[in-house]
């Protein structure tokens, strides 16, 4: 399992990213390499913003509210052969993904006027319009997924030095 990886979707990204992978294959038990994985940090970045509205008059206030953030990824990946010697690495990937999100508290983010009825706008949203922890969420699923794939392209690349690296049986 992934260090950091407390739900294990990461995990399970990096293994089926090998899985796939010609010059690879997942065992959960003494392959002859093992790989440590660790998320060393997740930042995240409030990038974009919108004006919040005065209820009443409708005029724009000077109060901004964020609607789109920025989330930086930091792994850490090592390889041991099968007898615990480090055969590559320390490797350090970065990976970054933005995302936007609506307001769960904002009348103006989830509803519009039509007329003198407010009507709400998650009807039309086929799904763009999500609160910050579904989008989230989502976004860290593809965040992880892309890092998977970076790592498993890096491995690939080093897999003929891997291969002369390996301990003997």
């Amino acid at each position: 399992k992934v260090e950091g990886d407390e739900e294990g979707v990461f995990t399970n990204l990096l293994i089926e990213n090998l899985e796939k992978s010609s010059s690879f294959r997942y065992r959960g038990d003494r392959g002859a390499f093992s790989l440590q994985v660790k998320i060393i940090g997740i930042e995240t970045e409030k990038i974009g913003f919108q004006r919040d509205k005065e209820e009443i008059s409708g005029e724009l206030l000077a109060v901004l509210r964020p609607s789109e953030n920025r989330d930086k990824l930091y792994i850490e990946l090592s390889v041991f052969a099968d007898l615990g010697k480090e055969v590559l690495g320390p490797y350090f990937f970065q990976e970054t993904i933005t995302y936007d999100y609506v307001d769960g508290n904002s009348l103006e983010d989830l509803s519009f006027l039509k007329g003198d009825k407010r009507e709400t706008s998650l009807q039309f949203s086929l799904g763009q319009l999500q609160g910050i922890f579904p989008a989230k969420k989502g976004a860290r699923k593809d965040l992880f997924k892309k890092i998977a794939e970076k790592i498993v392209e890096r491995l690939s690349l080093d897999h003929d030095r891997l291969l002369s690296r390996k301990s003997p049986s």
